[in-house]
């Protein structure tokens, strides 16, 4: 059993204007795969026309979860959702939003309210709110995006920092004091890449009891990305358990891109698309991690988190 803690199949299904690629298709990989649910990212800058804008994007979206959503997929707003959706054989998805672009307190009022439980202030590129992880100068968050925090934190959503850059981590860290999640990013001591977690940013994320998702994206794994494997990716697991004695801070983000034929190859080549979820089970065993230690990553963590915050 796996859950999955950053996805983007939710900007393709939206997009999808037969409304049947979930059920007809992807819904049978998932359960293939053993993936019990995950986080579904609304990635707001980028895959639609760019004549649409971010306001366009959002009303597509908007328009999927309100009207034309399967009824094999189940909405998660809190634990009683969970459990409905298992007794009613239903899909469990956190809906979550990569970056707020154009966003306001208003438009996270109304995220809210249509059952969003997840955000990050910006994707890679720097925004009104903060510095994405490709601003390599000394960009912080902006009173805007410290505002957007204040706001995310009232409606209890999960706070994900996964493309900040550093100077805006840090100042997010300032700004707050809750648990923060960073849902897709690995160890940059094992691969110097910008998205990728330094053991400062490892360990304040563990001293907060937050969460960090492993990804098998190939450049984020090794820095010779045609190297990359899912026994490499594991170097970043033993290094980040290694540096927190943790086991609780890690889960699966796994952000496969398969569902895009501009990414289609930026995964690892073992893993061809979620239908192989248990590659990464057989991986974290092959790592000699317990049982109990694999459930957590697996999972467990994910859910706990996610009872925690919201």
């Amino acid at each position: 059993m796996i859950f999955d803690f950053h996805s983007d199949i939710l900007v393709k299904l939206a997009n999808d204007p037969s409304d049947e690629l979930w059920d007809n298709h992807y819904k049978t990989m998932f359960q293939k795969g053993a993936s019990k649910g995950g986080i579904w990212a609304f990635w707001m800058n980028g895959y639609f026309p760019e004549n649409q804008g971010v306001y366009g994007q959002f009303d597509i979206m908007k328009d999927y979860i309100t009207n034309r959503l399967p009824s094999s997929i189940r909405i998660v707003k809190n634990k009683n959702d969970y459990e409905s959706a298992f007794l009613q054989n239903q899909y469990p998805v956190i809906l979550g939003i990569e970056g707020l672009w154009g966003a306001d307190k208003y438009t996270i009022k109304e995220l809210n309210y249509m059952g969003f439980r997840h955000a990050m202030l910006t994707w890679a590129d720097t925004n009104e709110f903060a510095g994405g992880n490709n601003d390599t100068s000394f960009t912080k968050l902006s009173y805007k995006g410290k505002e957007a925090l204040k706001e995310m934190a009232k409606y209890k959503m999960i706070i994900d920092t996964s493309h900040l850059n550093d100077y805006s981590f840090w100042d997010l860290c300032e700004t707050i004091d809750s648990p923060i999640v960073a849902s897709h990013s690995n160890a940059r001591a094992i691969c110097n890449h910008p998205r990728n977690l330094s053991d400062a940013q490892i360990k304040e994320i563990s001293r907060r009891k937050g969460l960090i998702g492993i990804n098998i994206i190939n450049s984020f794994i090794d820095n010779d990305k045609s190297k990359a494997n899912l026994k490499l990716l594991m170097n970043h697991v033993d290094h980040i358990l290694n540096l927190t004695g943790d086991s609780d801070i890690l889960c699966l983000g796994l952000d496969w891109l398969g569902f895009f034929d501009d990414f289609k190859y930026a995964c690892v080549k073992e893993f061809k698309d979620m239908s192989e979820g248990f590659l990464i089970i057989e991986s974290l065993s092959a790592l000699g991690l317990s049982s109990g230690e694999i459930e957590k990553i697996a999972y467990k963590n994910a859910f706990n988190i996610f009872l925690n915050i919201v």
